[in-house]
């Protein structure tokens, strides 16, 4: 019986190495803008960030720009779009329509910007009210710092 119990034990310890690197080769924790690669010609890039907030959320919203789909934004991750030089409006799904929640930002070639998903803490309604803001250049290291970033997404 102890053998078998050992067997289980060393069994639960290869699945749970066997999780931890399937799930480290979906996602590379300590996020930074050089882990993309590099911009193509004539292309500008925007970083989608979010905060992992533990219990204050577990709905990923939908980012749109221009009004077409851009992806969900999972909490505590990163990722990026190319887009070509242009104007943009860059909003993120809500329970209540609300313009503030929105970032235009006028692209040019080789430009890189990015943009948090925050929360809204103080919201009178039975919704999370979530909105953009843009991450001054100063602040991406420590804004990318304690995100994952999501190849491929």
């Amino acid at each position: 019986m102890v053998k078998t119990v050992r067997m289980m034990s060393a069994s639960g310890m290869l699945w749970a190495a066997v999780s931890t690197f399937s799930m480290a080769s979906t996602a590379t924790f300590a996020a930074s803008p050089n882990q993309a690669p590099p911009l193509a010609p004539g292309m500008g890039r925007v970083w989608f960030l979010q905060d992992l907030v533990p219990g204050s959320s577990f709905y990923a919203p939908m980012i749109y720009s221009n009004d077409a789909k851009v992806a969900i934004s999972p909490e505590g991750s990163a990722f990026f779009r190319d887009y070509p030089p242009g104007t943009y409006v860059f909003s993120v799904e809500n329970c209540v329509p609300n313009p503030q929640t929105s970032q235009q930002l006028t692209i040019a070639s080789g430009q890189q910007f990015a943009l948090q998903v925050q929360t809204d803490d103080d919201v009178a309604f039975d919704c999370i009210v979530y909105y953009l803001t843009q991450v001054q250049p100063r602040n991406v290291p420590m804004a990318f710092a304690p995100l994952r970033f999501l190849r491929g997404h």
